[in-house]
């Protein structure tokens, strides 16, 4: 039993990590379709660098297989970015611990330069996830678009009476509605699909 309990903790660790990654990549592939400077960086079971520290023998296996941390850092356009921090306490079975959620999201823009919040699942997580990655797509289209377009919103923008939606559509594309008519940008920079609905002119 003593052994099962970390080696539970680091496999459930393990699990969290890949959902989140897939996440994480669902979410980056339109960008990278639609020719956006955005990446995906993933730093794997980071306290593991802290093994030369351990004094024992005991001291290292606790280190090797107890409370592993990993981080995603998705980098996004207009100097955004969101990183996601992965956490699963092992317990001894000795001792108590108090409560640490699994997930701690902080995001930056330049609207919302230290958001930080923890969370116990990663559908939890979603929310928020998508609405910094949205705020990011939304504020590079306004600059592509030039300050003749006003945003209402993370997807409405308006010019007289022409009218401007973009939507993100995780892991297919991000989709630019000018006045009804679609267009995906589909290994189509986004730049060249405002361009020619004419929209920047």
């Amino acid at each position: 039993m003593v052994l099962l309990r970390p080696l539970l903790a680091f496999a459930t660790h393990s699990n969290l990590l890949n959902l989140a990654e897939n996440y994480f990549t669902s979410l980056l592939n339109p960008f990278q379709s639609a020719q956006l400077p955005c990446s995906l960086e993933v730093s794997r079971f980071s306290n593991l660098e802290n093994l030369s520290k351990a004094t024992s023998p005991p001291d290292l296996v606790d280190q090797l297989l107890s409370t592993p941390q990993s981080t995603l850092t998705l980098y996004l356009p207009h100097d955004s970015q969101l990183s996601l921090q992965i956490q699963t306490p092992y317990q001894h079975s000795q001792t108590t611990y108090q409560w640490m959620p699994p997930f701690t999201l902080k995001t930056s823009s330049p609207s919302s330069p230290d958001g930080e919040i923890s969370f116990d699942a990663l559908t939890d997580a979603e929310s928020p996830i998508i609405l910094a990655v949205q705020e990011s797509l939304s504020s590079a289209t306004h600059t592509l678009l030039g300050s003749t377009w006003r945003k209402l919103d993370h997807h409405d923008f308006v010019r007289n009476a022409e009218t401007l939606r973009i939507d993100l559509l995780p892991d297919t594309a991000i989709i630019a509605t000018y006045n009804g008519q679609e267009r995906a940008c589909i290994n189509t920079s986004l730049q060249d699909v405002l361009a020619s609905i004419p929209l920047i002119r």
